[in-house]
């Protein structure tokens, strides 16, 4: 069997390279870090950009034209798309036009229609075979061809808990966010809740793939943005710009505090078309304010530095439990196993 595996963000690309090795055949994929595979073409940088320039929309058309054509070509089985709906639903709407089901599409981790444009569940259903999932309550959505798998997070969480040791927690980890136009929206933020901490003795540390945006503040500790479970798991608590970051910290048990600003224009576009009441992940799974949430006007330092503090020493362990409980799920090997079937 010849699989093609289509990834464009990291988080996704960290969750199919823990079920790669399990697939059984010749693989092709869009990220070099997939196990087993070779990488035609890297998409995992198009995660960074942001909202793409004309260039770059035109980049990522050439990009999808020769991996059509490289899936027809090589008479590739099975498409496995990840996540990264914008580029991923039209692959998947083009392959199953043109392949006329000749080829058996997957998508793994579908869009978040829950949260908004509804309108892609139709698209999505129309050209996959099998949607997995891994948040419990997609379940009334993703009835025609969902199956529930759990978050890979759990698994990955839970495996490295068995072999890591427990240290003392040292830092503050403070996640600015994954793209450019978050961390120039973020900097500022980021800068001056640094130095607050500095003044009391604290070690900040931040991982972000953009370390020159925060070179000159000798107040903190850059690393890559691949170490930031590593940051989190040693530190005494987490604030991030929402994301997935939330849920890792959340599930690491850490108390959190989440914060995100965009530009006016765009946020009041989001208040007229997101469908839910919360931005970070846990509170979403929990369906209640549990971590704090500080958003445009509120996300400033002075009030994100005040919720850090309340909540620092509380205990987080039952929800920690509680949200294992609701995205724990299969193994590895049989979502693997479920994607061949």
């Amino acid at each position: 069997m010849r699989f093609f595996i289509s990834c464009a963000d990291f988080s996704a690309e960290l969750y199919i390279t823990r079920v790669s090795p399990f697939l059984v055949g010749e693989i092709f994929s869009t990220s070099p870090k997939i196990k087993n595979s070779k990488c035609i073409i890297d998409l995992t940088k198009m995660s960074v950009i942001g909202i793409p320039s004309f260039k770059n929309l035109a980049k990522i058309f050439l990009y999808l034209i020769k991996i059509v054509r490289f899936i027809v070509e090589r008479k590739i089985d099975l498409l496995i798309l990840c996540d990264a709906p914008d580029f991923n639903i039209p692959l998947g709407s083009i392959v199953k036009a043109i392949a006329q089901n000749k080829i058996k599409i997957v998508y793994f981790i579908p869009p978040t229609v829950w949260a908004w444009r509804e309108s892609r569940k139709i698209l999505v259903e129309e050209f996959s075979n099998k949607v997995l999932y891994i948040f419990p309550f997609e379940k009334s959505i993703w009835r025609k061809n969902g199956i529930f798998i759990g978050h890979p997070l759990c698994k990955i969480i839970r495996d490295e808990e068995e072999i890591l040791q427990r240290n003392k927690p040292q830092f503050i980890t403070i996640l600015p966010g994954s793209r450019i136009s978050e961390i120039k929206r973020h900097h500022d933020i980021v800068t001056e809740l640094s130095n607050m901490f500095h003044k009391e003795g604290e070690k900040v540390i931040i991982p972000t793939n953009f370390p020159k945006f925060f070179s000159k503040n000798s107040n903190l500790l850059l690393i890559h943005s691949g170490d930031s479970r590593w940051a989190m798991r040693n530190s005494k608590f987490v604030i991030t710009s929402s994301g997935t970051a939330s849920l890792e910290s959340a599930l690491l048990g850490k108390p959190t505090v989440v914060f995100y600003k965009i530009d006016s224009f765009s946020f009041e576009i989001a208040k007229r078309i997101v469908n839910i009441r919360f931005i970070s992940l846990p509170n979403i799974i929990l369906n209640k304010m549990v971590y704090p949430e500080l958003i445009q006007n509120d996300a400033t330092p002075e009030k994100i530095y005040s919720e850090a503090k309340r909540v620092k020493d509380r205990n987080f362990d039952m929800i920690r439990q509680k949200l294992f409980s609701e995205l724990e799920g299969l193994e590895f090997k049989e979502i693997a196993e479920i994607i061949m079937g």
